[in-house]
């Protein structure tokens, strides 16, 4: 039994991994407030007030309608952001995004309404395999361990189960015989 407990908690172990730190980039207020409604608008589960500007590069680049006309020259400061998400009080996320903040018109857009430069391409290429959103160790280990519960108790049942039967089919045994 030890042995078994000590491989469950070594594979535990072996599954935690590191998670690559970045120093937070200070925004104005206006932008963390409109960073906030964003991310809140768009993540039901987002956890107020921990977003994070994670990196940011501030490009000049054309603005286009939705007929992919150029409606003319905007600054956008492209930010990569982290924050969390909870779900049930249990379970915790991390999630990476770049977004697009029009500091021209003070609002967030999106892709379709700007004109993508080689350096807008080259910055969001860098995080691109970073973007989405991933488990946090905590919530990865419980989950794991949720999920072992599933076929290590069934087992267990049936090892502790099984003991205590052998008497009870013996005991019926000798019953039948002796009529």
């Amino acid at each position: 039994m030890k042995k078994l407990a000590s491989l469950i908690i070594m594979a535990l172990l072996l599954m935690v991994t590191t998670v690559p730190a970045f120093a937070a980039v200070s925004v104005s207020e206006e932008v963390y407030k409109a960073l906030e409604e964003r991310i809140s608008g768009s993540f039901s589960y987002y956890d107020g007030g921990s977003a994070e500007v994670k990196d940011r590069q501030t490009f000049t680049t054309n603005q286009v309608d939705k007929e992919g006309n150029v409606v003319g020259e905007i600054e956008v400061d492209v930010m990569f952001v982290e924050f969390n998400e909870v779900r049930d009080n249990i379970f915790y996320y991390t999630g990476h995004e770049l977004l697009y903040y029009d500091a021209t018109n003070k609002q967030f857009i999106d892709t379709a309404s700007i004109e993508l430069t080689d350096e807008i391409t080259a910055f969001t290429d860098q995080y691109s395999d970073e973007t989405g959103k991933h488990f946090n160790t905590s919530s990865q280990v419980l989950y794991i361990i949720l999920l072992s519960s599933v076929v290590i108790v069934p087992v267990l049942i049936m090892i502790f189960h099984n003991s205590g039967r052998s008497y009870i089919t013996n005991f019926y045994r000798g019953a039948s015989v002796s009529k």
